[in-house]
């Protein structure tokens, strides 16, 4: 929000977001809301709402909150706005899942040297705004790309199908995960190691 903006729950409380600039930023919490909830802004001008944080009474159980976009890699990082980390803290997680790869796999000329320090300074960034929390890189999943020629798949050499720098992805990944001492997750193992996707896709 560019300037206060109340925000009028349904249930009759009101929450006053201050102007934030550009930056995303956590409002306030506010206790004891019921669902449904019905939100009315008093002024719609320059305000944008990332989304809603919900959470149980009592703090019991495990909280997932999700985070993504479509397409995303994790160069993407370099693009939001530098407060970011800030509001990381607010939400104070016990544990960070990075999952990323995928995106940066299908890229032909993706730098890998690059590739692997952004991977290093980003899982650096959640440590130092989050020094307590457990960070657990997912590493990419097996896959592969669509067979466009119309060939029976069990006659396609699946390698070839494969995301051109899915191994490396995933090498570099595994490497770094271990360099930063934080854990790491096989998915591509757990699918059935390389060329998995072909029996999955089936």
């Amino acid at each position: 929000a560019s300037r206060e903006n109340r925000v009028q729950l349904g249930d009759g409380k009101s929450l006053f977001l201050n102007s934030s600039g550009s930056d995303w930023v956590l409002s306030k919490p506010v206790s004891n809301i019921y669902l449904p909830l019905e939100i009315t802004l008093k002024n719609r001008a320059d305000f944008s709402l990332g989304g809603l944080y919900l959470t149980a009474s009592g703090n019991s159980g495990v909280i997932y909150s999700a985070s993504g976009v479509n397409g995303a890699t994790q160069m993407d990082w370099d693009k939001w706005a530098p407060s970011w980390p800030k509001s990381l803290q607010a939400l104070a997680p016990d544990m960070v899942v990075l999952a990323y790869g995928s995106n940066e796999a299908t890229h032909p000329k993706l730098d890998l040297a690059d590739y692997r320090a952004t991977l290093t300074r980003n899982i650096q960034t959640v440590r130092q705004a989050l020094p307590d929390a457990v960070i657990l890189l997912l590493g990419a999943p097996d896959s592969m790309r669509a067979n466009k020629a119309g060939k029976n798949r069990a006659q396609i050499n699946c390698r070839t199908q494969q995301p051109v720098n899915l191994s490396n992805v995933i090498e570099i990944q595994r490497a770094v995960a271990r360099k930063e001492k934080t854990l790491f997750w096989g998915w591509q193992d757990y699918m059935g190691g390389v060329c998995s996707m072909q029996k999955w896709n089936r």
